[in-house]
């Protein structure tokens, strides 16, 4: 309600207090109807112009109404205006380092395929059979018997093998080794179709090292380098004969030897006369064959040149149980 409206009111009120006041007073007087109209309007009109005017509320210029201090408007505090969040310069964004690139993690080196470890090159054959041969020469002995000559090679402790048509028509004979000195040997049996024999010495007679033998030998050993030894052109004259002759090829092929002699393999390792009966070694130092003899001339006739044949190892692990058990065939 507008402070007019109130003035208003309070006039009006004081109006009819006195219009009230006036009616009871003439009414009680005794007056006619119109007179008391006539005083009524009379004591209204002087009521109002006692009221002192109220003076003309002066809308008090609608109190703008202070301006609804429109909240100032809530002044939106300026979102405070966030110190323009002194812009800590972003931190001069420090190139994120540079990410010290990760150190683009030299892509794992590329694990480079351990340079597919060359199988070193076939094993440089001269220089690993060198190896072998200073590991395996002490095993290897010279064989005399009257007007012959050979080799054999310890295989175990006390046993050795040799060709047959070394030791035929012998029961013992003389072993020379290059640890100086001779042994005597006594042949324990025979396999003239294989062309093998077991001879038997006093385990103790020699500190040489037995050879392993090879489990077996096929065509994928062809090409593979080989070591023949033995004592070719040699003779004891009673004294020391030093170490047993390295000769190094290649295997070239598996064959079956003629004559019934079993399986065989042919090699261009040069042996010769004295040789026969000796070991034929891979490069693992296992001895694949025995040394039997050298091809000089085909069927018909025809010279050969560098071709040499040995026993395969698959030939002697099928004559060993019976030569073990002195059975001679």
């Amino acid at each position: 309600m507008s402070i007019a409206t109130l003035i208003g009111l309070r006039r009006a009120g004081t109006a009819l207090a006195i219009v009230m006041a006036i009616t009871v007073t003439a009414c009680s007087g005794g007056l006619s109807e119109e007179e008391v109209q006539l005083r009524v309007d009379a004591g209204v009109a002087a009521a109002i112009a006692a009221i002192p005017d109220a003076p003309t509320p002066q809308p008090t210029s609608t109190p703008a109404p202070s301006a609804t201090p429109a909240a100032a408007p809530t002044p939106v505090p300026t979102a405070t205006p966030q110190p323009t969040p002194t812009r800590v310069p972003e931190p001069t964004p420090q190139p994120a380092s540079t990410p010290a690139p990760t150190s683009t993690p030299a892509p794992a080196a590329t694990p480079q395929p351990t340079a597919t470890p060359q199988p070193t090159a076939t094993p440089a054959s001269t220089a690993l059979l060198g190896d072998i041969y200073g590991q395996s020469s002490d095993a290897v002995f010279l064989v005399t018997s009257p007007g012959k000559t050979g080799t054999a090679f310890l295989f175990e402790p006390g046993l050795l093998l040799t060709n047959q048509h070394v030791i035929v028509g012998n029961s013992t004979v003389g072993l020379w080794g290059a640890e100086g000195g001779s042994i005597s040997g006594t042949v324990v049996a025979s396999d003239a179709l294989r062309d093998l024999a077991l001879i038997r010495i006093n385990p103790n007679a020699t500190d040489a090292t037995p050879l392993t033998l090879a489990a077996t030998i096929d065509n994928s050993a062809i090409a593979d380098p080989v070591l023949a030894i033995g004592y070719s052109n040699t003779t004891s004259n009673g004294g020391d004969i030093g170490p047993a002759g390295a000769n190094v090829g290649v295997l070239t092929r598996v064959v079956t030897l003629n004559a019934g002699l079993g399986q065989g393999f042919e090699m261009d390792a040069p042996v010769d006369p004295g040789d026969s009966g000796g070991p034929v070694i891979d490069r693992n130092g296992e001895v694949i064959g025995v040394s039997r003899a050298v091809v000089v001339a085909t069927e018909s006739g025809q010279r050969v040149v560098g071709t040499f044949l040995a026993i395969a190892i698959d030939e002697v692990h099928d004559a060993l149980p019976a030569l073990r058990a002195g059975i001679s065939r």
